[in-house]
């Protein structure tokens, strides 16, 4: 008996870390990191690695990451700042960490991976409370603004939190499709989502801002193909028009669109007219390194050279990465380093597009964001992209086709 109690023990252990690294991720991102490596010592001595690295083994998908670590690996030869290459393959340490560290997934139910993610909403949920909570105290100090971008945003970078928040709003709206099996939904669905959107809107990160817009575009057309009447369409139309209309009032928002159209000042520090900046460099530099790259612990060096070669200051003096983790891989791994970025993305729509609706919204949403950050750059990100890539890709033959996240229901 009491054997039998400590296997049962060691077989929901990994479950159990996933629920607590769930929650963590939008609350502390100073505590995490030593979870994680908590959870990694004690998954040494308690995973049935014989049985998980067969698994790992047969999964494509499961290689893909792992294989751009060893080629960051590879690319020091040829870096010449070692010690920032060394320090970015630090943080990159996910790639090879979560693909092991989620094989137990492999094994669970629709019930255990929908408690994993309603874990991540809640932990969301607490830190926008918390974020309230904060803006009501300082409102009396620092007024509105309290209410208002990086102000309002305690724990990440607004960009990171807004994009945690539209995973979570995707999470619950496809927990709301499927009421049947998850009755939670019918009660907390509507004044979360509200929240969550409305949190979004005073972050004001723009990526943030469009991707809200794309997400209910997307959930009002599945709606009305899903029972479609006039009715229906027109109420979408109008709700869609509502919504576009609000995010184009936001300061931040409209302030960018009028950048596009001005010439841009060298000094500048501004999002927009420096993200244009740094796009424009990084193409530069990655024109002469297209085939292996500045190697990563060279790519912001690179980049730092040339502002000060072009007398653009702002960006030299905040050191500006790329803001793209498409040109950020290309400049730094060139076209080893995309080729297999891509196929990370395009391997799992391939495997899972009729199967799997909630790696198709994670892999859309941390996608149109890598647009406009270098999301795998950070801690921030990297945790966030791994933890639920690995999830959500680690599903068996059984588990996909009895998959309440399908696309058909």
């Amino acid at each position: 008996m009491k054997e039998l109690r400590v296997n049962n023990i060691r077989e929901d252990l990994p479950y159990y870390f996933m629920l607590i690294c769930a929650f963590l991720i939008p609350l502390n991102k100073i505590i995490l990191p030593w979870f994680i490596s908590f959870w990694a010592v004690t998954a040494v001595f308690t995973y049935p690695w014989k049985k998980l690295l067969s698994v790992f083994i047969r999964n494509r998908i499961a290689w893909l990451f792992p294989m751009i670590y060893i080629l960051s690996a590879i690319a020091l030869f040829y870096t010449d700042n070692i010690p920032n290459g060394l320090f970015k393959l630090e943080v990159k340490l996910s790639y090879l960490i979560f693909p092991f560290l989620m094989l137990p997934a492999v094994e669970y139910n629709i019930q255990k991976r929908f408690k994993i993610m309603l874990s991540f909403v809640t932990g969301n949920l607490l830190a926008v409370l918390i974020c309230i909570t904060y803006a009501i105290i300082n409102y009396s100090s620092i007024g509105i603004n309290a209410f208002y971008y990086y102000k309002l945003s305690l724990f990440h970078h607004t960009s990171y939190a807004a994009m945690y928040l539209t995973f979570a709003i995707s999470i619950l709206y496809m927990c709301y499709l499927r009421q049947k099996v998850f009755p939670i939904a019918k009660w907390s669905f509507f004044p979360v989502f509200f929240l969550f959107l409305a949190f979004i809107y005073f972050l004001s990160s723009k990526s943030g801002l469009i991707c809200m817009v794309g997400l209910i575009i997307v959930f009002l057309a599945m709606s009305v193909r899903q029972s479609f009447s006039w009715a229906n369409l027109v109420f979408s139309l109008i709700i869609i028009g509502a919504t576009v209309f609000i995010v184009l009032q936001n300061e931040r928002f409209s302030g960018a669109t009028k950048v596009v159209s001005t010439e841009i000042n060298p000094e500048t520090t501004e999002s927009t007219s420096s993200r244009i900046i740094v796009y424009t460099t990084s193409l530069e530099i990655i024109g002469k390194n297209l085939f292996i790259g500045t190697g990563p612990g060279d790519a912001d060096d690179e980049l730092i050279k040339e502002y000060h070669k072009k007398g653009y200051t702002g960006a030299e003096e905040k050191r500006l990465n790329t803001h793209n983790q498409y040109l950020q891989t290309l400049l730094s791994l060139g076209l080893p380093g995309i080729i297999l970025l891509i196929c990370a993305f395009m391997l799992p729509v391939y495997l899972h597009r009729k199967s799997n609706l909630m790696l198709i919204f994670f892999l859309g949403i941390t996608g149109f964001n890598f647009l406009f950050e270098s999301v795998l750059e950070t801690q921030s990100g990297i945790i966030f992209f791994m933890f639920f890539y690995t999830l959500l890709n680690y599903t068996n033959k059984y588990n996909d086709n009895d998959s309440v996240f399908s696309t058909s229901h």
